[in-house]
């Protein structure tokens, strides 16, 4: 997730844009805008970042504790200090399996808790790898228990690579698994819990190839609409291409992205990799990482339609190269402006080492030259090799976090893009079974503190339904959703009351929604259960009836004809006790109801 400052804190760094430039390093941060921490005496890496409302930045990634890595996370106060808050000494590190343990992702829950992506060795090979931190550094047990989850996907090594929690609180990872010959795009969806979401594509988790060879997917984006577009690379036969799929929130790929729900683009003579991929506010997406081009890497982007069409007025092609440095370049992560330009973080070699690199683009993919003179900005740490790995916009600032030989970095710099308040650029309501779901997104956020929902049954007089917690601060687009779970027969409508944290309001506009009198299509009784389950529906079709545990694992399957409204009884005696999943798989869809058997 994208955060921003305080607004006091946007004031009080008004001043310095006077008299410096966009891409000038923030002296107020560490004295002179660059931190380096060791969080172990071997080898540290950082690789992802997320900035808490209230200004505090978090960095994971991973570190080596003399056997292997470790799970490793630092919290920063906004001027660069350690926060000792944080497990009191602002680093955190998590021994998860046997072997290494690897963090690629992190996002922020909006009850401030820490979520956390990656791999974990079990012993043979690897496995996606989930964590949840509570705001202090303690793992939060109320996740999974022990607050770790591990997933296999496949066979074999399975990678995540990227995180994101929906605006519903379910959780989803990207990665890529091995299917016995090579790798395919992943992705798993878990609940809030940490069980795995079984209305994903009915086990939680797929996997698809996109081309003949290697598939990884190494970035995930969530749209407004909940569909999720993965992004990576893809091998054509001869070499890496643009790799993305979309899918739908069921977990099937979306036909209408490119015909089929993937795509791959060929921009340079050689390799080219996505590393990170965002949303415009107007849905167009945005992909950033390394293409060959002229016999060297340069930082490549692309921007899409959202029918995954390139978007030709996007430097004429829909592509871009830069050239940052005389030899290799890598773009490693991209961030939109509140105005439309686009920032590209990562490295760029100087002829002996890497150094932070940071290239900003107009909206219509040229360079910006008010950006460092001339769109391009290169950081050195020190003598060693250091690696940008992920960019973060937070009010006036640009944070690019990764690598310093073998510690943890982040360089902060001024930006002259100031943030809007808060725009709600759209608010809806659909009818999903006996339920209405609210959906809404915001473009940019300043001080927001929460969404207050209301509903009234002559929409003048408005009563309480509840409370979502808003980002704070983002200049990326918002996702958020809540269910009234008991809607009234009839017509309802609903508004939001947008809260800021000073007490301020305004509301939203009117909307309405007309519900009949229904009956739940999908009945499961008793519940819970000791031996026989009755299942009541509706249909006139022959549907797959599937019985998943908590894992995932699938613990019976038959046939049922349904003709009408059909009952009809399963036995799960033999059963072992614990929380299950009756899922109907039909022609349109699917219908998914938990039980416990007892």
């Amino acid at each position: 997730m994208k955060r921003k400052f305080y607004l006091l804190s946007a004031l009080l760094l008004t001043s310095i844009f006077s008299y410096s430039q966009a891409g000038t390093l923030d002296a107020t941060f560490s004295g002179d805008g660059k931190v380096t921490t060791s969080v172990a005496p071997n080898i540290d890496d950082a690789r992802s970042m997320a900035v808490q409302t209230n200004g505090k930045i978090v960095v994971a990634g991973f570190s080596h504790n003399g056997t292997d890595y470790d799970f490793a996370l630092t919290r920063y106060n906004p001027d660069g200090t350690l926060d000792a808050t944080f497990d009191t000494d602002g680093i955190v590190t998590t021994a998860v399996g046997s072997g290494d343990d690897i963090i690629y992702g992190v996002d922020l829950q909006s009850d401030g808790k820490i979520v956390i992506a990656g791999n974990s060795f079990n012993g043979t090979d690897f496995d996606f790898a989930l964590a949840r931190y509570n705001s202090d550094g303690s793992l939060d047990l109320t996740f999974a228990t022990d607050g770790i989850v591990t997933t296999a996907i496949g066979s074999g090594n399975d990678l995540g690579r990227s995180v994101a929690i929906q605006g519903d609180g379910k959780i989803l990872v990207a990665g890529y698994s091995f299917n016995g010959t090579n790798n395919d795009f992943a992705v798993a969806r878990y609940n809030s819990d940490g069980t795995p979401d079984l209305s994903f594509d009915t086990d939680g988790k797929r996997s698809d190839a996109i081309g003949p060879g290697n598939d990884e997917a190494r970035a995930l984006v969530i749209q407004d609409d909940g569909k999720l577009a993965l992004a990576g690379r893809s091998f054509s036969g001869s070499n890496d291409d643009f790799a993305l799929a979309r899918y739908n929130s069921d977990g099937t790929l979306d036909a209408t992205f490119d015909g089929d729900g993937k795509l791959t683009t060929d921009i340079g003579i050689a390799d080219d990799v996505i590393n990170s991929v965002i949303l415009q506010s107007d849905g167009k997406i945005v992909a950033a990482g390394r293409s060959f081009v002229g016999g060297i890497d340069q930082a490549s982007v692309a921007r899409y339609n959202t029918d995954g069409s390139l978007d030709l007025s996007f430097d004429g092609d829909g592509k871009v190269t830069t050239a940052i440095g005389s030899t290799d370049d890598n773009g490693r992560s991209v961030a939109v402006q509140s105005d439309g330009k686009i920032l590209v973080a990562g490295f760029s070699y100087n002829g002996t080492d890497f150094d932070f690199a940071l290239v900003r683009y107009n909206i219509n993919g040229s360079l910006d030259n008010t950006f460092d003179v001339d769109g391009k900005v290169v950081t050195d740490f020190s003598s060693a090799q250091d690696l940008g790995y992920v960019i973060i916009l937070s009010g006036l600032r640009i944070y690019v976090a990764g690598s310093s030989g073998d510690d943890f970095a982040i360089a902060a710099y001024l930006n002259d893009a100031f943030p809007l308040p808060l725009s709600l650029t759209s608010f809806t309501a659909s009818k999903s079974n006996n339920s209405i779901e609210l959906n809404w997104k915001t473009a940019n956020e300043q001080n927001t503190a929460a969404f207050v929902i209301e509903r009234s049954t002559d929409g003048r007089n408005f009563t309480n339904l509840g409370t979502v917690q808003s980002s704070g601060n983002s200049s990326s687009t918002k996702n958020y959703s809540f269910t009234d779970q008991n809607p009234l027969t009839g017509t309802s409508f609903y508004r939001l009351k947008m809260v800021d944290k000073d007490g301020s309001f305004t509301y939203s506009k009117v909307i309405a929604v007309s519900m009949s009198a229904i009956t739940k299509a999908l009945q499961v009784f008793p519940n819970p259960v000791r031996d026989i389950l009755h299942v009541q529906t509706t249909g006139i079709e022959i549907i797959t009836l599937q019985i998943v545990d908590a894992a995932g694992k699938i613990t019976k399957q038959e046939k049922i004809q349904l003709n009408g409204n059909t009952s009809f009884s399963v036995e799960v005696q033999s059963l072992p006790k614990g929380k299950y999943y009756l899922v109907l798989q039909r022609k349109d869809g699917k219908e998914v109801e938990g039980f416990v058997k007892q």
